[in-house]
């Protein structure tokens, strides 16, 4: 089956990530299907997560990743 015309919606949560988070983003990036966006919902993180997110953002465009603010619940 071919991927053509298929959108792909990613959902990632992030709290204090920071040390896993280039590794994900770039799994998402090196796949071979490119028709996808990510939403990031980051839940207060105390890290380098939100400035790793904004980077990628800035690297990949604002159509690429989206990043919002969590519930702040832990």
């Amino acid at each position: 089956m071919s991927d053509r015309g298929r959108h792909v919606a990613i959902l990632l949560c992030t709290r204090n990530g920071a040390r896993f988070l280039p590794g994900q983003l770039d799994s998402i990036a090196a796949q071979t299907h490119t028709d996808w966006r990510v939403w990031a919902s980051d839940d207060a993180s105390t890290d380098a997560t939100l400035d790793l997110l904004a980077r990628y953002r800035g690297d990949w465009g604002d159509d690429r990743l989206t990043i919002l603010k969590g519930p702040g619940q832990g």
